[in-house]
C-alpha cells in the first residue's frame, strides 16, 4: 500500500515538474539560446540558427555520449534553475498584488491608490445620479424613457464596480477585490475573517478545500506567469523580440490573475456562507442554520481572545 502511494505521489510530481518547472523553463532557455545567436538584428534569420545549430551537431559529434548527456543534463539544470526563479519572483508578485495602499502616502503605491479611489467615486457619482434619475422617472416618465434610465442606472453601476467593489483601499482591483471580500463577510456576518479561516478551515468538507487550493493554485500560477515575463523582459537586452514575447506573456498573466481572483474570492464568501453556522457550532455556539451576525460577532471575539 505504502508502494502503491509513493508510486501515485513520484507520478504526480513529475507531471507538475514537467508542467511547471520543465515545459516553461525549457521554453525560456531557447528563447535565451535564440537571444545569443541572433542578437540585436532582424528577428527572421532563420538560415543563421541553422547554421549555430549545424555547428554545434557537427562538433558534439566527436565526443562520447557522456558529454552529449552533460550537455542534456546542463540545459535541464537551467531550466529548472529559471522556473525555480520565476517561482521566486512570482511570490514577490503576489505581494505586489496584496500590497496595501496609502492615499496619503507618496510614491507609486500612494499615487495608485489615490488614482484608483479618485475613479471610483467619479463612477459612484455618476451611477448614483444615474440611478436617481430612474427613480423620478418610475411615475412621471413614460414606460419607455423610464426603462432606459434604469438601464442606464445598471450599466453605470456596473462601470463602478468594474473598478472595485468597494471604495478602493489598496493600488491593485486585485488587492481591492480580496479586501472587498473580507470586508463583505464582516459587515454580513460581523465576523473576522482572518481570525476564522483557520478554525474554517479544519471544518471544510473535501470537495470546498478542493476547490479552494485549485483557485489558490490558478492565482499563484498567473503570478508566476508575471514573473516569467519579466525574464523575457531580461532577454530583450539581447535581442529585441523577447519583449514582445514578454508583453504577451505579461498580459496574459494579468488576466489570468483578475479570474483567478475574482474566482478566490468568490469561493470564499461562498464558504462563510455554506460552512459559517457549522464553523460556530464547532467552537459550542448555539446557531441556527445560517450563521447570523449576533452569533458571528461572538465567534469573533472569541477567536481573538480579547486582542
Amino acid at each position: 500500500m505504502t508502494t502503491g502511494v509513493l508510486g501515485a505521489l513520484g507520478g504526480k510530481f513529475a507531471e507538475r515538474w514537467a508542467a511547471t518547472l520543465a515545459l516553461p523553463g525549457l521554453l525560456y532557455v531557447a528563447v535565451a539560446v535564440l537571444a545569443s545567436v541572433l542578437g540585436q538584428r532582424p528577428w527572421y534569420p532563420a538560415s543563421e540558427v541553422r547554421r549555430r545549430l549545424a555547428a554545434i551537431a557537427a562538433g558534439s559529434a566527436g565526443h562520447g555520449p557522456g558529454v552529449v548527456l552533460l550537455a542534456v543534463f546542463g540545459v535541464l539544470a537551467c531550466a529548472a534553475g529559471a522556473a525555480v526563479a520565476a517561482r521566486g519572483l512570482g511570490g514577490l508578485v503576489e505581494r505586489a498584488w496584496l500590497v496595501e495602499g496609502d492615499p496619503d502616502a507618496t510614491g507609486p503605491v500612494g499615487w495608485l491608490t489615490r488614482r484608483r479611489r479618485a475613479r471610483y467615486r467619479s463612477a459612484a457619482r455618476a451611477a448614483d445620479s444615474a440611478h436617481l434619475a430612474a427613480a423620478r422617472a418610475r411615475r412621471s416618465a413614460e414606460t419607455e424613457r423610464r426603462q432606459a434610465l434604469v438601464r442606464r442606472a445598471e450599466r453605470a453601476y456596473a462601470v463602478r464596480n468594474r473598478i472595485s467593489l468597494r471604495e478602493p483601499c489598496r493600488p491593485t482591483w486585485i488587492g481591492d477585490r480580496l479586501a472587498a471580500a473580507e470586508a463583505r463577510v464582516h459587515e454580513t456576518y460581523d465576523l473576522d475573517l482572518v481570525s476564522a479561516w483557520p478554525r474554517l478551515w479544519l471544518v471544510l468538507p473535501d470537495g470546498a478545500r478542493s476547490d479552494l487550493d485549485r483557485a489558490r493554485a490558478a492565482f499563484s500560477a498567473a503570478a508566476q506567469l508575471v514573473a516569467w515575463a519579466a525574464g523575457y523582459a531580461v532577454l530583450a537586452v539581447w535581442w529585441w523580440p523577447a519583449a514582445v514575447i514578454g508583453c504577451a506573456v505579461g498580459v496574459a498573466g494579468w488576466l489570468r490573475g483578475r479570474a483567478a481572483t475574482e474566482v478566490l474570492a468568490l469561493l470564499v464568501e461562498s464558504v462563510v456562507d455554506v460552512h459559517g453556522a457549522e464553523l460556530a457550532r464547532a467552537l459550542g455556539f448555539e446557531c441556527p442554520q445560517r450563521l447570523t451576525r449576533a452569533v458571528g460577532e461572538q465567534v469573533t471575539k472569541a477567536l481573538r481572545k480579547n486582542t
